[in-house]
């Protein structure tokens, strides 16, 4: 998960994240943003995040990327293109 400031990564993480792509492990360009107060709720609903759509554009934006990173994944494994 990362922890965005200013609509990107903090820099920590993308000094991370470089450090990664240059040691040749892949990186996807979709991330997971954390969301700590959507991910806490989740579970006492028994529904997963991506099946509720939100009424907040930062936990619709959470969703959102979470298919994007199973998008990216699937294409990565040539389940889909």
């Amino acid at each position: 998960m990362i922890q965005e400031y200013g609509g990107e990564p903090m820099a920590a993480q993308r000094a991370f994240m470089t450090q990664h792509k240059t040691a040749g492990v892949a990186v996807y360009n979709a991330y997971i943003k954390r969301n700590d107060t959507l991910f806490a709720d989740a579970p006492q609903y028994g529904v997963p995040v991506v099946l509720n759509r939100y009424t907040s554009g930062s936990h619709q934006s959470v969703v959102d990327d979470l298919e994007e990173v199973a998008t990216e994944f699937g294409q990565q494994m040539n389940w889909w293109r």
